[in-house]
């Protein structure tokens, strides 16, 4: 039986669990884990993917494709090339990996619920928040069924399920898990770990998201400091550290602080991912929105052009980034005394939107954060003198919204009992009805 003993956090998501053999072994996969391992945590993923493969394809010569050493193997590949951006690669390779496992190790081995937490992780990377979440709790399933409820890697796949529940909307659960699992880990890891570092930022991060900025701050610089002096400045889990603290400094108004923190975090992504990473995508979009807050538009403008288009190289139809820079953008039109332009990003930010929702059927993926951009469209109708055009746009709008259009005060806040919870909103599609 092999033992999954090595650990590696990827922020925000992702648990990495590699096999070991005996060292009798003609081809020492322990040592060959741990090499892959240490570039891993480097972030040297590209060398990592690399030394994978060749070390996959001679165990596959030895002894099999299925063979339990080439499946262990196999598992690594799908979190490198997750955090290399190649998403088509890392989804052929994660879904292979849990092929492979299941038919060597059969469905309820502690193998297969490390690779269906990489692969959860991976879809939380891809926007796929029903899916991520179906693998998220399978694997916590598995790993309480062989490691028990105060095992780290219990910890660990808690918090990624903490942040899945964050990016689908659901920011009470997240908090809840996101804190259990925080705890967990200064308990078994301690404070100074990197691991337990991830876990604090996501609840930092989490916080300033909800507005609780006295305790998201010191948060995120705790995760930030262990980070910097445990991995080093420009490590990636370092420089998306430094971003979210930007992104509190941005809710906060703080556009010249926030604007440092950005450039800083895309200067080290250039230097340690290249120019058609995700990070790239983010920061610039960040660093985009600090630069609009100080009123330079024409240098916010640059930005934002320069994350749309990476994001649309990088993004299937309906990424919720291909919604939101386009009525960022269209927001900066309208400023600028440009209706036309405006109306074409709002537009394009809605077709967007619409195809995300087309690709997750019922919602179940849909990520419930990502605000309608339809209002924004009917507003900029109204301001171009179509109003019959910002009706109809104001019609495709989230139910919340056709409130707030009835009510001049905003809609009556809702008198929900203790112990219930919103779980989704009311989507009203012309055509199709409304849906839950």
């Amino acid at each position: 039986m092999i033992r999954r003993r090595f650990l590696r956090s990827v922020l925000a998501t992702g648990l990495l669990l590699a096999a070991r053999l005996s060292a009798a072994s003609p081809l020492d996969l322990a040592a060959q884990n741990e090499e892959i391992a240490v570039l891993y945590s480097e972030g040297r993923y590209a060398d990592g993917v690399a030394l994978t493969r060749t070390y996959l394809q001679a165990w596959t010569d030895s002894l099999g494709a299925d063979s339990p050493e080439a499946c262990s193997m196999a598992s690594n590949l799908g979190p490198l090339l997750t955090q290399l951006g190649d998403w088509e690669a890392a989804e052929i390779a994660h879904r292979e990996a849990i092929a492979c496992l299941e038919r060597t190790f059969g469905p309820e081995s502690e193998d297969l619920a490390s690779a269906l937490n990489n692969y959860g992780s991976h879809l939380g990377y891809r926007a796929d928040f029903g899916r991520a979440e179906v693998a998220l709790r399978e694997s916590l399933r598995l790993l309480r069924l062989h490691y028990g409820e105060d095992h780290v890697y219990v910890a660990i796949t808690l918090n990624n399920l903490g942040v899945n529940q964050q990016n689908q909307g659901n920011p009470v659960a997240a908090e809840r898990t996101m804190r259990d699992a925080a705890a967990r880990l200064r308990a078994s890891l301690g404070a100074d770990h990197p691991v337990t570092a991830t876990a604090v930022n996501n609840l930092g991060r989490l916080l300033a998201a909800r507005d609780a900025y006295a305790e998201a701050e010191p948060l995120l610089r705790e995760a930030l400091a262990v980070r910097d002096s445990v991995l080093g400045p420009t490590h990636p889990e370092t420089s998306i550290g430094r971003r979210d603290l930007g992104r509190l400094r941005l809710r906060q108004e703080r556009y010249v602080e926030a604007e440092a923190d950005f450039r800083a975090a895309l200067a080290a992504f250039l230097a340690e991912r290249g120019p058609e990473h995700a990070d790239i995508a983010m920061s610039r979009h960040e660093l985009a929105r600090a630069l609009a807050g100080q009123d330079r538009r024409a240098e916010a403008r640059a930005e934002f052009e320069a994350a749309l288009a990476l994001s649309a190289r990088l993004y299937d139809p309906g990424h919720s980034s291909l919604i939101q820079i386009p009525r960022e953008l269209g927001s900066l039109a309208l400023a600028d005394g440009r209706p036309a332009d405006a109306l074409a990003r709002f537009q394009a930010a809605c077709d967007a939107f619409e195809a995300g929702r087309a690709r997750s059927g019922d919602g179940l993926s849909r990520a419930t954060y990502v605000e309608n951009p339809w209002r924004h469209l009917a507003a900029a109708r109204l301001i171009t003198g179509d109003p019959d055009g910002a009706w109809a746009a104001l019609a495709r709008s989230q139910g919340r919204v056709l409130a707030d259009a009835l009510f001049p005060d905003g809609a009556p806040a809702l008198d929900l009992p203790a112990d219930t919870a919103v779980i989704g909103w009311l989507d009203l599609d012309a055509g199709d009805g409304p849906r839950a």
